[in-house]
This record gives C-alpha cells, structure tokens and sequence, in this order.
C-alpha cells in the first residue's frame, strides 16, 4: 500500500501527522502493509500541473513503476482542492483502471468504499433542491429516455430533487 498525505500550508504540520495517524492505523486494522508514503507539504491543491508528490505517484501507477496495490488517503478532499469534484473523481478513476485500489481512511468513510463520484450531486439548476445524487442520473436519463419516445418530442421530466 502506498499514502498519500497533502497539507496546504506550514501552519497545517499537525494535518499532516494526523493523516499519517490515521493511514497507519487503517493499514494495521486491515492487515495491510504500508510500504511508501508520497507528501505534499505547503501545496494548495489548486492545481495538479506542477511538480509534485501526487504526480510522482500517478506516475508510478500509471508506469507501473508504483511497488503496490492500493493507495490511501485519509479522505476525498486529500487528492486537491480542485474547483469541481470531478477533478478528485478522475484522478480516483485513474488509479482504479490501472488496477489501484484506493481507500479512504477517515473515520465514515472507512466503511463505504464505493468510488467516491458515486456520491457526489449533479447540479441541475441554481435553486434549493436542483442537484441529485450522480448514482441516480442513469435513472433519471432512463426514464427521460421512455418519456421521450411516448411523447415523442414533448417536455422532459424533471430531474428528481434529494
């Protein structure tokens, strides 16, 4: 297994040793083996284009350079504070499809880890009320879908509200 840790400034050392705490004490719980830690220290995670340790650890896995199987991080906001959630999403995927699992390790978390995309809202509007969970999108085209070919060109449902 490998970590992955991200503090934004030096004011957050202790944000650091916190998420250590907390990736050794998930790895040890499971019985997994923690062989490599990558480390952004002082990184605002606005941006994945400069040298970094995350993109020495894509790298890796990408290359299959990386010496594990699984990467965990102590939740979704580690990978970057990226301006939409989709950014986070990719860079999970990323690491799914070169066969990476990626676990997160904060408490909550630990217990649900199914792709962390699947929970996040699509917005649909600007209201209260105009997002719905991503996993119910393939619903709601489905039924979009059927309503179209009956109707045949007449209004679409609206998107359901959470």
């Amino acid at each position: 297994m490998a970590g992955y840790l991200r503090s934004a400034t030096q004011l957050e050392a202790d944000s650091l040793r916190k998420q250590l705490e907390a990736i050794v004490r998930y790895a040890r719980d499971r019985g997994m083996q923690l062989i490599r830690i990558y480390c952004d220290e002082c990184s605002s995670g606005l941006r994945i284009d400069v040298p970094s340790a995350l993109r020495q650890m894509l790298r890796d896995i990408e290359s299959g350079a990386g010496d594990f199987d699984a990467t965990l991080l102590l939740d979704p906001g580690r990978w970057g504070r990226f301006h939409t959630p989709d950014q986070s999403a990719c860079l999970e995927y990323a690491c799914r499809e070169s066969g990476i699992e990626v676990h997160y390790c904060a408490r909550g978390l630990d217990k649900d880890q199914a792709p962390v995309s699947a929970n996040w809202s699509i917005r649909t509007g600007t209201g209260p009320g105009t997002g719905f969970p991503r996993n119910s999108s393939a619903r709601w085209r489905r039924k979009w879908r059927a309503s179209s070919a009956a109707s045949s060109g007449s209004r679409r449902p609206t998107a359901p509200t959470t």
